[in-house]
């Protein structure tokens, strides 16, 4: 009330914000939950405005800014939550969930088994961000800040996001999933379409693991799980982005397909990668340590049949390999059949900073046309 808005006095390390209720924020308006553990499983509204929850037991708010709070944790604090199992509404506005690192990083985890929806209306797009700093997944993706820190940062999506634009002239927004181990589950609905065009869809990096966007140790996109980034009625498809540093396995189904522009684009760029029909068993949540993902190999697996169903509904699907930081050797290995049928054009593309081993695997595309790029670094 006097005009302060640093909160710099850390308080029970074990404390928590639990939200049963309805929290409504007048239009424009914040909406900040921030203690060590944050839990809602009930509403919150702030149209135009900004809603966050974050695990941090210290915190700066900026309301004249970007409107959002810095958050920090301190060395007292032994374990970390985010959990949202109910609904935030943020209609062309931003929903922010973060887990704050300090000095060293205890095992954190935000899980998202509700709704966050920040729609797009005409005079604004939403935005949802959800980002658990880790060892490798790190502010900035400063590379000097790698590995300094003990601990793993995990988020496991099972709920629906939506930034989506369905009104006349609207177009799909952003959103980021950020974290060292990123678990995308079977029950997830991801929404970045756009009736003007698709969106952006960032998990696990941006393109080929470059900028200041963090990046993942381990993600993995379950099947049953759908991501959308089409344009529905005009313009171009959007952009998917699903990556990490190691462990890849990309099982779900993507959409960046268009009605009446140019196809949009799902980008896949792991270390290692073999397409295969199969599943994997390179990966998965260790029963002694619940909610904590742990890879077992370095290299990932895709599956043909999600590329496929990608493809015929014509979407454009690139798969890259970089082993800058990796002990792999950026290989794509195709150990299955793709057959495809797009419904409009739509172009593959097999990027490999070593080789591209076919074998006697074969790729044919028919309908309307299936372009295919293949490069390889060796």
């Amino acid at each position: 009330m006097a005009g302060s808005m640093i909160f710099d006095r850390p308080g029970n390390p074990d404390a928590a914000i639990v939200n049963r209720g309805t929290i409504t924020a007048k239009q424009a308006g914040l909406v900040g939950l921030v203690a060590p553990n944050v839990e809602n499983s009930g509403i919150i509204v702030a149209r135009l405005g900004r809603v966050q929850l974050s695990s941090g037991d210290t915190f700066t708010a900026d309301l004249y800014g970007d409107g959002l709070m810095e958050v920090a944790i301190g060395d007292d604090v032994t374990s970390q939550l985010v959990e949202n199992t109910g609904t935030i509404l943020a209609e062309g506005g931003t929903i922010v969930i973060t887990a704050a690192t300090g000095s060293k990083i205890v095992n954190s985890l935000i899980v998202v088994d509700g709704e966050l929806q920040a729609p797009s209306i005409v005079e604004r797009g939403g935005k949802i961000i959800i980002f658990a700093e880790g060892s490798n997944a790190v502010a900035n993706n400063v590379a000097a800040a790698k590995n300094t820190k003990s601990g793993v940062s995990t988020i496991e999506i099972s709920g629906m996001l939506d930034v989506s634009g369905q009104g006349d002239g609207t177009i799909g927004c952003e959103i980021s999933i950020l974290a060292d181990h990123i678990a995308v589950n079977s029950q997830a609905k991801i929404d970045a379409s756009g009736d003007a065009g698709g969106g952006v869809v960032l998990i696990g990096g941006d393109y080929r693991g470059a900028g200041s966007t963090p990046t993942a140790l381990a993600t993995i996109i379950a099947d049953g799980a759908h991501i959308y980034s089409d344009a529905l009625a005009s313009g171009d498809g959007g952009f998917v982005e699903t990556s990490s540093l190691g462990n890849l396995q990309a099982m779900g189904s993507v959409d960046a397909s268009s009605v009446a522009g140019a196809a949009g684009t799902w980008l896949l760029d792991p270390s290692d990668v073999t397409i295969s029909s199969g599943g994997t068993t390179n990966g998965g949540f260790d029963a002694g340590t619940p909610d904590v993902f742990t890879p077992t190999a370095n290299s990932a697996t895709v599956s043909v049949a999600t590329i496929i169903t990608s493809l015929n509904g014509g979407t454009s699907v690139t798969i890259t390999t970089t082993c800058a930081a990796c002990t792999d050797n950026g290989d794509i290995t195709l150990a299955s059949n793709i057959s495809s049928a797009p419904s409009s054009a739509a172009i593959l593309t097999l990027q490999a900073d070593r080789n591209i081993v076919l074998g006697s695997s074969t790729i044919t595309g028919t309908g309307s046309g299936l372009g295919v790029v293949l490069t390889a670094g060796t």
